[in-house]
């Protein structure tokens, strides 16, 4: 892409080509889209200044044959990326020569413009620091810079009340560089017009010819690029002595480039030189495709538990069930044969049986209908975010589960899967039962066809269907408690 004259101090300047502001024909161009606030881009803007500007400018005929440019790529995600490339455009319009100062110092500072250091700051008061740091690193006049940067709190001339500030027309130019290109995040780097983010080569600039130069500089910046994503923030930059270890000095250099892009940089240099990577730096980039695949995480579990009857209050009832069948069966087996084998009347036996069957049969009276918890089984889509969660909780569907967790006469937990729809309030039992299970025919008869044959003490105590339920409206220990309460709500408007 052509560099407008005004924006010239974006190129860097290298050898005799500093004097010049349009590149001569043979140059290759270097395109870097960077952001200000972007940690990507502050490592690999670190690698251009400190490890390849130098090797550049110490050899002329080297740097004569490429041209770097600043691309300032503003990315909305990042609200204070547009006022500090403001701030950049600011010093671009009143010292050119000293844009990539201005950008080195702001890269250094850039912590100080991420989100939580500005999100509390007036927006003229981040436009003064950016001034300050203007005139510290650029050697421009602060009240100039920020005369082109502060908004002003009355209407325009023209009763405009959203005209930006005395950059904002620059700024749109450099936004629609960008676009033209189809450049949308940073880093990214256009060799001689054509992204090559994906096309890097391994071999330190020393092990190259001079004829190959432009692949020695998209080499340096796309490893940096690369080590970037590969680290993440906390990693350190590549540098030149990271590239020159002693490992591939030694070793001897090929080349071997596989991109149509980079081969047509130089075709006959590149076929007339079969040179090859060295074997740490010559793997493939492994595809997408290959990689293995990771579990889709979700916010919210398959089963979400919505109600809690609360673990003490859970424990102390299969404990009573437990302790009261215990008791009965102590008497029934010991007791009572005991008295009648003694020779006692009858009637003592059987009133002994009398009175421990009477408090177990009201505990299972009371407590069956108990409810320990309640698990709602998610579809995928409202595992994801709360607002899901809470319009499928407000709306289930005719098909949706519920799983309802309770305690058998013996006190051991018993988990039933019903369908959502056949929950309805009721109040029966002297308020012991809110809760009933409305029977499905169909489904009746296939459970009565399936248990023909089988014992039927043990299917009406063990694995009888729940019908009266018990779940308190307060109380409820789940985490997503408000979850049950919108199913409450849309269980009541159904039943209406």
């Amino acid at each position: 892409m052509a560099l407008p004259p005004k924006f010239s101090g974006h190129r860097l300047p290298l050898g005799d080509a500093a004097a010049s502001s349009a590149p001569h024909a043979g140059v290759h161009t270097i395109e870097l889209y960077l952001d200000y606030v972007c940690p990507f881009s502050a490592k690999m803007f670190k690698t251009v200044a400190n490890d390849l500007a130098p090797k550049l400018n110490s050899d002329p005929a080297l740097a004569s044959k490429i041209q770097i440019i600043f691309r300032q790529q503003i990315q909305p995600w990042h609200p204070s990326s547009t006022l500090v490339h403001e701030a950049a455009v600011a010093v671009l319009r009143l010292a050119p020569s000293r844009f990539w100062d201005f950008s080195g110092a702001l890269f250094a500072a850039q912590k100080d413009y991420f989100d939580v250091n500005v999100v509390n700051e007036p927006r003229n008061q981040t436009y003064r620091r950016l001034a300050r740091l203007a005139a510290d690193s650029a050697g421009v006049k602060e009240d100039e810079v920020y005369g082109l940067l502060a908004i002003s709190d009355k209407p325009g001339e023209d009763g405009s009340l959203n005209s930006g500030n005395g950059v904002t027309a620059d700024l749109k130019v450099v936004v629609k560089m960008a676009r033209l290109v189809g450049v949308h995040v940073s880093p990214t780097v256009i060799l001689d017009g054509v992204v090559a983010n994906e096309r890097y080569l391994s071999s330190p600039i020393e092990m190259l010819q001079p004829r190959l130069l432009p692949l020695q500089a998209v080499d340096v910046l796309l490893l940096a690029a690369r080590s970037s994503y590969r680290a993440g923030p906390a990693s350190r930059a590549p540098t030149t002595a990271r590239f020159f270890s002693s490992s591939l000095i030694n070793q001897t250099p090929r080349l071997t480039c596989r991109t149509s892009i980079l081969s047509s940089v130089r075709p006959t240099a590149l076929k007339s030189s079969p040179l090859a990577l060295p074997r740490s730096f010559s793997k493939s980039t492994p595809r997408p495709e290959d990689a293995p695949k990771q579990p889709a995480r979700f916010l919210y579990p398959e089963s979400l538990v919505i109600y809690h009857g609360g673990a003490a209050r859970t424990t102390f009832l299969g404990m009573l069930k437990f302790a009261m069948l215990m008791g009965a069966v102590f008497v029934v087996v010991i007791i009572a044969p005991a008295l009648y084998r003694s020779g006692e009347p009858l009637w003592k036996p059987a009133a002994v049986i009398t009175c421990a069957m009477i408090p177990l049969a009201f505990t299972l009276f009371s407590t069956s209908p108990q409810v320990a918890f309640v698990r709602l089984r998610l579809p995928r889509f409202a595992r994801a975010s709360p607002e899901l969660l809470r319009r499928y909780a407000e709306a289930p569907p005719a098909n949706a589960v519920v799983e309802v967790g309770v305690l058998n006469f013996h006190g051991k937990p018993r988990v039933v899967a019903l369908p959502l729809a056949r929950l309805s309030p009721t109040n029966e039992r002297f308020g012991l039962v809110n809760w009933t299970v409305v029977e499905d025919a169909a489904e009746t008869n296939k459970r009565l066809a399936s248990a023909e044959g089988s014992f039927t003490i043990w299917h009406r105590l063990l694995r009888r269907p729940l019908k009266k339920l018990n779940i308190r409206e307060r109380g409820n220990d789940a985490k997503e408690a408000w979850v049950w309460d919108a199913v409450v709500a849309a269980a009541e408007r159904r039943n209406r």
